[in-house]
């Protein structure tokens, strides 16, 4: 009938008897379920009435029950009218949830509850992730079922798109348990987890580069230091660890990299989640020269050189029936599929063959991991400046317009030939110290007699 919510409505605000409260909640659970926006709107239902008295619900004191079908009512609610959102945010709906997520003993009831939260996140992230919803959805993930696990670590990589450098404090106490989802044994929480750690890695990576460029001001030189700080922290907890061993995904089967893949019992990689691999180890590269560095000692060159020149050793034994019958071994084609033999097989000799692998890299991707070798290689000296910004006049100092850009370590001197060379500082000390005393005071002596 046409009353159907209205007439509910009393009963949920009964405060004296959670009886009838229990039953009308559950009444409006089944007919949000069964609803329709035409009959919502012939029910009588208004959001500016229901969003204050399932609020209020919430907050009542402890009663699974109760809390469990209040957040079931927001999700229905939501799904039905999604503009329902703004009221129920507005009067701090999400705060209250991220409450009873960190204090509910019920993993069943935690898990309706995430369900709520991440209904709210979705047009309200800024708003969920100052009341602490990153770390409500994420606090108690392993005693989750499978696909509570996936909305919570979905719902902290959505929040992860409304993080600022201001607010990024925010994500201090989530960001080691979302680093170690990037090893996740399924695959839908393990993507959802490089996409937050994506956007984390992006963010903190912009913010180090604009405060490092010339002119940048203090706001963007003070946030750079944070932005540091925070980048280092995202590599502490494994997050680098983890995708650059997911790098030997598209490895050839037979490839060290991808039986490290398959020793971590990592689920398959899809297309745009490796793409988002490659393309934050390359922000991270760029940014920061400790990252960098931790990438070259995690050995990512040999596993780049695995994955874009896929070229696999096989036995001797392999190798010869290979030629005999032209079949692929593990995935590895040979010549009697069309591919064109090795170059470098003839050196194999007695061990085997050398066969390349058919490549399962998109365009993109190859893109994107050529652009983070990019990053990855060292950059290049500086050439030796003109002799024209040398003067000779001062043949132990350096005189350079651009003296900002020469490396620490070295100075420039000009030597009897004219040349402009190199010469470490390190050596002209010690030298200096090494002369005696005695022969210094000497040749000044001589010096003021002539």
């Amino acid at each position: 009938g046409g009353s159907q919510f209205r007439a509910l409505l009393p009963r949920l605000r009964d405060m004296h008897d959670e009886g009838v409260t229990l039953a009308a909640l559950s009444e409006l659970c089944e007919l949000l379920a069964m609803a329709t926006e035409e009959s919502v709107a012939l029910g009588g239902l208004c959001v500016e009435e229901y969003a204050p008295a399932l609020v209020a619900l919430l907050r009542r004191p402890q009663n699974a029950n109760l809390l469990l079908l209040a957040s079931r009512a927001i999700c229905h609610l939501v799904d039905l009218i999604p503009p329902a959102t703004g009221p129920l945010v507005a009067l701090g709906a999400a705060s209250t949830l991220c409450e009873r997520l960190l204090s509910s003993e019920y993993i069943d009831l935690a898990e309706e509850v995430l369900q709520a939260l991440q209904r709210l996140s979705v047009d309200h992230g800024p708003a969920v992730l100052r009341a602490g919803g990153m770390l409500a959805a994420l606090q108690f993930v392993d005693f989750y079922t499978t696909g509570a696990q996936r909305v919570a670590v979905s719902t902290a990589a959505a929040l992860c798109a409304s993080v600022t450098i201001q607010t990024a404090h925010l994500t201090a106490e989530a960001a080691p348990t979302l680093c170690r989802l990037t090893a996740s044994v399924d695959g839908k929480v393990l993507e959802h987890a490089v996409s937050g750690c994506s956007r984390l890695v992006t963010l903190f990576s912009n913010a180090l580069l604009a405060g490092r460029a010339a002119g940048a001001s203090r706001e963007q030189t003070e946030a750079a230091v944070d932005a540091d700080a925070l980048l280092r922290s995202l590599a502490s907890n494994g997050m680098v660890l983890n995708l650059v061993r997911l790098l030997g995904a598209r490895a050839p089967p037979t490839s060290r990299a991808a039986a490290a893949v398959r020793a971590a019992s990592l689920p398959f990689v899809s297309d745009v989640t490796y793409s988002r691999v490659v393309g934050t180890l390359a922000s991270a590269a760029h940014a920061s020269p400790a990252l960098n560095l931790e990438m070259h000692q995690l050995g990512i060159a040999a596993i780049l050189r695995q994955v874009l020149a896929p070229v696999t050793l096989l036995p001797a034994a392999a190798a010869e029936e290979q030629a005999e019958h032209g079949a692929g071994v593990d995935g590895v084609h040979g010549a009697g599929d069309g591919a064109a033999p090795a170059p470098a097989a003839a050196e194999a000799g007695a061990a085997g063959a050398l066969l390349a692998a058919p490549s399962t890299l998109t365009s993109e991707q190859q893109s994107y991991l050529l652009d983070l070798i990019g990053h990855l290689l060292p950059t290049p000296p500086l050439p030796p400046p003109p002799r024209a910004l040398l003067r000779p006049s001062l043949p132990g100092r350096a005189a350079l317009a651009g003296a900002a850009r020469t490396p620490p370590e070295f100075f420039w001197t000009l030597v009897e030939e004219g040349e402009a060379v190199a010469e470490p500082k390190a050596e002209r000390k010690a030298e200096r110290k090494a002369e005696p005393k005695a022969g210094r005071s000497r040749a000044k002596k001589g010096a003021k007699g002539g």
